[in-house]
């Protein structure tokens, strides 16, 4: 299922946005002078889909309907008056409707949490009860398994039950039918503030100190160094598979001897060139072999021996197939941009920047501009799930003007690595380039 249109009514009051989405292209910029409400939008179409329902309450809007490619939408409707001195969002209820073909198949309305802030109970305790929740500041929590940041109020939306919180029986739980609809897709928000980050490292359930920020380019170079061990991990394990039985295979005559010479010969050569990009991408040692075999005469003898190996040998170098694929692009992309210096993938530290004189720079070193792009790609090719929507603010933070014209075509390539679906927001004419058939402006009000 894929999300193909956004209809806002009322948004600040004023403004009625229809956003079809490019379902062929898969990308969709929206643009529009500022306080039209494009960062907003992003955020809202979040909001609905993560069940962060204290940013809808919160944000002053009348409907949104989310439509999808199968036939249904996700309509939700504010009511209720905000309560003084609570944000904003107390008071508001949503009622969520989920129709098919026109008609209404699922209707139920979401309450807020009727507690404000009145706990009862030191704000640590929920990072402290609540495993995949580490405070941040007094009052947010980070969301460890998905990234998301949550006000306190989102926290007692999602994690209410799971504490010592009296709560009205008449305020609903998001129901059944709308947590399935929110399951049945990644929906991911790449904030404008993307340098800063919070490292997922476990601290001890008795401390009170908030979570220290972290460089996002250091916080994913440690993440991308732990995704190639796991991959070797893998790698290990399908060897052992494959060689333990090996010798078995080979004496069954598992391996087809119907294949010829030359075209044997054609992939153990292929084979080999895998193997030493495998290595240049930094996802193996320089001195690993899988023993492919060189310069030797093939005879026929052997040749349904060295078929099994083959096929062995591209089993187990196809365990790096994705993550190489992505590596690659992401030192393709970065490295047309940077100056003076290289980016390298090494399986121990993740990200090795090397200066033309051979200096190695940390990734700190790194301008703002060149974190921001290497930030973003990385988070695109590697921290996203096929068919995900993602949802990019502002891409041309700190970005120098030619490279904001090479971004579409960049981000054209991850997109058909990766399917993904993008709706970005800009105000820059060098990110949509010539592609303003990607477009869509959100208009004034209707007078």
């Amino acid at each position: 299922m894929r999300l193909k249109e956004i209809n806002v009514k009322k948004l600040f009051g004023v403004f009625d946005h229809t956003i079809p989405l490019n379902m062929e292209d898969r990308i969709t910029i929206i643009h529009g002078l500022n306080g039209y409400g494009k960062t907003t939008i992003l955020q809202l179409v979040q909001g609905a889909m993560q069940a962060q329902y204290s940013r809808l309450r919160k944000t002053p809007f009348s409907e949104l309907t989310l439509k999808f490619d199968d036939g249904q939408e996700l309509r939700i409707q504010k009511t209720g008056t905000p309560e003084p001195d609570q944000g904003g969002g107390k008071g508001i209820k949503l009622v969520c409707e989920l129709r098919n073909g026109g008609r209404s198949v699922q209707k139920d309305t979401i309450d807020s949490p009727d507690i404000g802030l009145r706990l009862g109970f030191p704000s640590q305790y929920i990072s402290q009860q609540i495993e995949d929740l580490e405070q941040i500041t007094p009052e947010t929590w980070l969301e460890v398994s998905t990234g998301r940041q949550l006000d306190l109020e989102e926290v007692i939306d999602i994690y209410g039950d799971f504490l010592p919180i009296e709560r009205r029986k008449n305020i609903k739980k998001s129901p059944q039918w709308l947590q399935t609809l929110q399951k049945s897709f990644e929906v991911r928000l790449i904030a404008a503030q993307r340098l800063l980050n919070v490292a997922p490292a476990r601290r001890s359930r008795t401390g009170s100190a908030a979570l220290p920020l972290q460089p996002a380019v250091q916080l994913y170079s440690q993440e991308l160094a732990t995704r190639i061990q796991q991959v070797q991990a893998q790698y290990g394990a399908k060897s052992q598979e494959l060689d333990s039985s090996f010798a078995g295979r080979a004496i069954k005559g598992s391996a087809s001897a119907a294949i010829e010479l030359a075209e044997l010969e054609s992939k153990l050569q292929s084979l080999e060139v895998k193997r030493k990009g495998i290595i240049e991408a930094g996802l193996l040692p320089a001195d690993h072999n899988v023993a492919a075999i060189q310069g030797a005469m093939i005879e026929d003898s052997v040749k349904g021996i060295l078929a099994l190996h083959a096929s062995d040998v591209e089993k187990k170098l196809g365990v790096f197939d994705e993550i190489a694929a992505k590596v690659e692009l992401l030192k393709e992309l970065v490295n047309r941009r940077f100056s003076f210096k290289k980016l390298e993938v090494e399986r121990q530290t993740g990200f090795r920047l090397v200066s033309d004189s051979g200096a190695t720079l940390q990734p700190t070193d790194l301008s703002s501009g060149e974190q921001h792009e290497l930030v973003l790609f990385y988070e695109l090719l590697f921290r996203t799930k096929s068919n995900a929507l993602i949802l990019i603010d502002e891409p041309e933070l700190s970005l120098h003007i030619a490279w904001q014209g090479a971004f579409l075509k960049d981000l054209e390539r991850i997109v058909k690595l990766s399917f993904l679906d993008v709706v970005l927001a800009t105000h820059s004419p060098q990110i949509i380039d010539t592609r303003w058939d990607l477009t869509v402006e959100l208009g004034a009000p209707s007078s």
